[in-house]
């Protein structure tokens, strides 16, 4: 629950003031935390109580790269795994995404997306795999470096790499899945390590 809204890096996390927000007591939250903490998403400080981490560019590519060889390994075991229900469900997501970038909803499309990429590795029944991903958060990358340059044309291509990824799960092509998922974040990547490329020089 706390790990699908959004918080900003720095920002101070008080149990309290998300016990009254979700209407539990701080029990739930701390240990809520203490997850989100054991998957580096937040720090806990003694007497100090939690903060988002800023991340550094390289630790950002890092995640991004992990992220996509472990969505690419989901494709296929959910190619393989997955119930027709599962898959149907996955494609509508997919044509969805194409309305949202040919209407240029950034924030619906981030939300579809991280939708998208929730039913995927579900599909592939691997708890392991579930917890893996999850462990990097299934929100975009995009989110995270604030991008605003050249986002219709993002959009577009995310929508149709994960249609086609999600026309080749229908057809049981584990393969396709697999490397359209793969060919998607190598894109991500470059663009990543070039938008990072004069703030890395500093590091």
């Amino acid at each position: 629950m706390i790990e699908s809204q959004a918080l900003r890096a720095g920002e101070h996390i008080r149990e309290k003031d998300l016990a009254d927000r979700f209407g539990v007591s701080r029990g739930p939250v701390r240990e809520a935390l203490k997850i989100l903490s054991s998957r580096l998403q937040v720090d806990i400080r003694p007497n100090m109580g939690a903060t988002v981490p800023q991340l550094q560019p390289q630790e950002i590519l890092e995640i991004h790269e992990l992220r996509g060889a472990i969505l690419s390994i989901c494709a296929k075991w959910a190619a393989r795994r997955a119930s027709d229900i599962e898959l149907d469900a996955i494609v509508t997501v997919a044509r969805s995404l194409k309305k949202l970038a040919d209407k240029a909803n950034f924030d619906d499309f981030l939300a579809a997306a991280y939708n998208w990429r929730r039913l995927v590795v579900a599909a592939a029944h691997s708890h392991r795999l579930s917890h893996a991903f999850a462990s990097h958060g299934f929100g975009s990358i995009a989110k995270i470096i604030n991008v605003t340059s050249g986002v219709n044309l993002h959009m577009a291509q995310v929508a149709s790499d994960w249609l086609k990824c999600s026309l080749a799960l229908k057809e049981r092509d584990a393969d396709a899945a697999s490397r359209a998922i793969t060919e998607e974040y190598a894109r991500d990547q470059q663009q990543l390590e070039r938008s990072f490329a004069g703030v890395m020089q500093a590091f």
